[in-house]
């Protein structure tokens, strides 16, 4: 829809394509113009990508399997580490007394009642419903700035399959571990 897109635009949204060579120096002039902002900024990384299908599972697994993976994922697909180490060497992530990062996960609830939430289903006007699962991680968790990208890639998968864990966890008991925030119902 080119509506979300230009709306990612005009808010400095990181684009990328996939391509670490051309990646590398995106990320790396965005991140050095936000921090120069006097702006505070948040920063919305999703290292997997951000819609899964199952024809894209069967790649992120034949991905893990070629190279040798120790990462278990069944619904999630495997993260990428290169783009993610870079933001957060560049960051500074664990040095910085503002940083913070957070684990947010989301199920959605699809039935006769529920659309599948989209963009397209949004702009119908379609009823969606979900449960929001949102963890504090703690910087001490974070690799330091000059750990090697198997440092990284060793945080990033841990934290996938804790993500994983959780989707199992609300598929057993229909809701996430913790406090629950009840939402106002239509």
């Amino acid at each position: 829809m080119p509506i979300v897109g230009w709306m990612f635009y005009f808010n400095d949204a990181i684009f990328l394509e996939r391509n670490w060579q051309q990646d590398e120096q995106t990320i790396k002039e965005k991140l050095e113009r936000l921090k120069r902002s006097k702006m505070p900024y948040k920063l919305l990384i999703a290292p997997e990508g951000t819609r899964f299908t199952a024809e894209k599972y069967k790649i992120s697994q034949e991905f893990i399997a070629k190279h040798g993976l120790d990462v278990k994922l069944k619904h999630h697909l495997c993260p990428r580490v290169k783009g993610f180490a870079a933001t957060l060497r560049q960051m500074n992530a664990k040095n910085d007394p503002h940083f913070s990062m957070y684990n947010i996960e989301l199920v959605s609830q699809v039935d006769e009642k529920y659309a599948e939430p989209t963009i397209e289903n949004f702009f119908k006007g379609k009823s969606f419903r979900g449960d929001f699962f949102v963890g504090k991680i703690a910087n001490s968790e974070v690799p330091e700035p000059d750990a090697d990208d198997l440092a990284y890639a060793d945080f990033l998968y841990r934290t996938f399959e804790k993500k994983d864990a959780l989707v199992e966890l609300h598929q057993q008991y229909h809701k996430f571990p913790g406090t629950v925030v009840k939402q106002q119902s239509n």
